[in-house]
């Protein structure tokens, strides 16, 4: 069976500098603005009341 390995990130320099400012305030974790930003957009792009992020860490 052949095997295809998952590809590893790719952030442009906008996606870096928005790494480095949620480290340096602290919010590492499920919770803090930029996630709660994410999912009110996330669903009132697909037009829901509420979204929730979750992460898969899985192997």
């Amino acid at each position: 069976m052949t095997r295809i390995p998952p590809s590893g990130p790719d952030p442009g320099p906008d996606d870096r500098a928005g790494l480095i400012r949620t480290f340096d305030d602290g919010w590492v974790s499920s919770a803090g603005p930029v996630l709660e930003a994410f999912e009110r957009a996330f669903a009132e792009t697909i037009g829901l009341a509420h979204a929730t992020a979750t992460s898969s860490l899985g192997g």
